[in-house]
This record gives C-alpha cells, structure tokens and sequence, in this order.
C-alpha cells in the first residue's frame, strides 16, 4: 500500500504514542514542573486553568496564588520543606485582561523592594486603577480589565462629588415609545455605582463581561481623587453657593447665579 493509507498514520500515531508516554512520565514524577508548563501554555484549547490548578492539588502539588510582590508574568516552581517537589507561583499571566506592559511595570518597579501597601505599588508602578483594582477583587477572574473604563468611572465619581445635584436626561424606550425624564445625577450615578457593585460580587469568576470591579474602583478612586479638591473650594460650602448645579452661563436658579441649560420644547 501507499504511504497516504498506511504510512503517514502510523508516522503520527508512533509520534502521539511517544507524546503521551513522555507526558505521562513527567505528570507521574514532576507534577509541579508539569503543571506549571501547562499553565505557561495557555490557551491550549484543552484544559480550562483551573482544571489544571485543581487536578495538580489532588496529587499533592502545593499552588500558590499570584503574589504582587513575588510573582512574574510566567508560573514559576518555588522551594518547599520536600527537597522532592517544588510548589508552583501563579504568575501574572494568570490574571485574565491584565496587559503583559502592566505586569512588566509592576515586576520592574518592584525590583528588590517589595510593595509596602496598594498606594506604594500604584505611584511606583503608575499602572492604571483599574487594573490595580482587578488584581485585588480576583486574581483568576477571566473578565477583561479595561483601562479606559476605570478612567470614565473615575471622571463620574469626581463629578458626583462636585455636582451631585447635576440633571441628567435619561432615555426610557418601551417598544416603539420612548420618554425622556431629567433626574439628579447623584440618583443616576448612585444607581450605576450599585449595579456596577452588585455585578461585580454576583458575576461568577468563569463569566466573561464588563470589568465591574475595574468600573467600581475606578469611580471610587474619582471621588477620593477630587476630595482635596472639594475640601479646597469650600465642601458643603461649595455646594451651598452653587446649589451643587455645575456653572454654565445662562441659567438662574433661586439660592445662586449659577447658570441653567433649559430645553426648548
């Protein structure tokens, strides 16, 4: 017969037949090096990581989570009291959506100083909040992290706290109606921070989605950013002289000249 019929399946499966006995031979007696390696190659299409993490624990193999002052991009084996088996470090590459330039800045920053605390790593890495706050919520979430979320988020919480009284026109569609209401922006965004929270604490780790938590942290950075702002011009007196309205000329209201864009109807 010709090679095409008999020839070339034998050459692969003499070749898979070697693969797998090689593979099995190291998952028997390096169960570390051997999941490590998979979790390096990810994606492969095969094993979810988490599949891979929980199969190394139930044959004996210690998995330490991704550590921001110990971890780099890649898994790694780390010494343990057997001078038999190693334990396997999660790297950074595990964090889903968190971008290789992140991690790259945080392992460079870190060099041989550890992080003190999330303030420290955030001014000496300058990666973005959004990201910093994906690490913490979850590690080995798959859910993208998306900076330039984190930063809108940020702009709406610093704005909330300069203008919580701000009108908003919001759009409702039912069918083919549609109404337009005007409500405060502290209700609108207060009411968006919540679905933001509540998303992120229900949304299980294996869902992909929006970065909820990226969203949340960021806001919440928004308003702690522009509190020294707001203590600056006053706080509460702040709000009194411009009746928390942001300034725009044209508009007159009863407590302040802080001007109004009215709609023509």
């Amino acid at each position: 017969e010709g090679f095409g019929s008999y020839g070339f399946p034998e050459s692969h499966a003499a070749s898979f037949a070697l693969i797998a006995y090689a593979s099995a031979w190291l998952k028997c007696w390096h169960p570390d090096a051997f999941c490590a390696a998979l979790l390096n190659s990810q994606p492969m299409g095969f094993y979810a990581p988490a599949q891979i993490v929980r199969d190394a624990r139930d044959h004996g193999v210690e998995v330490r989570p991704v550590c921001i002052n110990t971890s780099r991009w890649d898994c790694m084996l780390e010494p343990t009291s057997s001078e038999t088996r190693f334990a396997v470090r999660l790297g950074m590459r595990m964090v889903k959506g968190l971008a290789n330039a992140h991690a790259a800045a945080i392992t460079a920053a870190r060099a041989d100083q550890p992080f003190a605390s999330v303030d420290d790593l955030w001014r000496r890495a300058g990666v973005p909040v959004a990201a910093l706050t994906h690490i913490a919520a979850d590690p080995g979430s798959p859910i993208p992290t998306v900076g330039a979320s984190g930063a809108i988020a940020g702009v709406m919480g610093g704005y909330l706290l300069l203008f919580p009284k701000a009108k908003v026109d919001v759009l409702v569609i039912f069918v083919f109606f549609f109404w337009v209401f005007t409500i405060s922006a502290w209700v609108v965004l207060g009411v968006w921070f919540a679905i933001q929270l509540f998303s992120g604490l229900g949304a299980p780790a294996s869902n992909g989605g929006v970065a909820y938590w990226a969203h949340a942290g960021g806001f919440f950075a928004g308003v702690l950013l522009t509190l020294p702002v707001w203590l600056k011009r006053g706080a509460r007196g702040f709000w009194l002289r411009n009746d928390g309205h942001p300034p725009h000329p044209g508009a007159r209201y009863s407590r302040s000249n802080v001007p109004l864009i009215r709609r023509k109807r």
